[in-house]
């Protein structure tokens, strides 16, 4: 019995304790406690003065990604995964991990699905977006999925692809989309600064900047 109460004691005054610290931090008791002696942090000024031009360009990166990233969109798959082969597309060592942690097989023996993630780029006010053929070349039917800046998500179809360019166009049943600009490849230049928008592993509307460094890569040497 006595220890009971010591125990009924122990947690009345632990609660209470917890309590006193809650309403404490609330009221901002320990933060009128610390003032007095609280360091002062950073510098009054900046260490540099940012030039006019310098802040141009910042401006104009930034009044770029703003303006496009309306236009990218996040796309999502579903792909089926072969029952015999899927499980050997990981080393042997992770095989147990997957068997154990990966996505679950139908017990039809059709297989099981795996979720893929990119990003696509709308290119027509109707619908039409182009992304990577290795986004959605696996996709199963009825299997990919678009989401919008705006949270907006529809179904998409895939339309066509292209394995050696690694290209794509999926549609979406939607009208008066923001579309992507189209620049004119015979005036970039190598060197030029340039800002990619997508989504990489789910992460929306990630920006990133470089510069241009070689075009026509890739092109069938005569």
């Amino acid at each position: 019995m006595k220890r009971t109460v010591k125990k009924t004691v122990s947690w009345i005054a632990g609660g209470s304790f917890g309590l006193f610290l809650i309403v404490a931090i609330s009221l901002g008791w320990f933060s009128d406690l610390f003032a007095q002696g609280k360091p002062k942090l950073g510098a009054d000024k900046a260490p540099v003065k940012i030039l006019d031009a310098a802040k141009a360009i910042n401006d104009a990166l930034v009044n770029a990604s703003e303006a496009v990233k309306s236009t990218v969109v996040s796309i999502s798959v579903d792909v089926k995964i072969d029952s015999k082969s899927g499980g050997n597309q990981f080393p042997e060592e992770f095989q147990d991990f997957f068997r154990f942690f990966g996505p679950r097989g139908n017990d039809d023996g059709e297989g099981s699905r795996s979720r893929g993630a990119g990003s696509g780029v709308i290119i027509s006010k109707d619908g039409y977006i182009v992304t990577n053929n290795h986004v959605v070349e696996d996709a199963v039917d009825d299997g990919i999925k678009v989401t919008l800046d705006d949270k907006t998500e529809y179904k998409a179809k895939l339309i066509g692809k292209d394995p050696l360019t690694d290209l794509a166009v999926i549609k979406i049943d939607a009208d008066n989309l923001p579309v992507a600009h189209f620049g004119d490849i015979e005036k970039v230049r190598v060197g030029e600064m340039v800002i990619a928008v997508g989504n990489p592993l789910g992460l929306n509307s990630t920006v990133t900047s470089g510069i241009v460094s070689a075009i026509g890569r890739g092109l069938a040497m005569n």
